[in-house]
C-alpha cells in the first residue's frame, strides 16, 4: 500500500520526493530513505 505511493512519487521525481521528506522530518527521513534504497 505504501510501497505503491513510494513507487509512484519514485516515478514521478525522485529528487524532489526526499527533499520534501527531508523538509518535513530530518530525523525519520534518514530511516525512510534507507528501508526505500534498501527495497530497490
Amino acid at each position: 500500500m505504501f510501497g505503491k505511493l513510494v513507487r509512484v512519487l519514485h516515478i514521478r521525481n525522485k529528487f524532489s520526493k526526499f527533499e520534501l521528506f527531508t523538509k518535513l522530518d530530518k530525523k525519520t527521513n534518514y530511516d525512510f530513505r534507507s528501508s526505500c534504497i534498501a527495497n530497490y
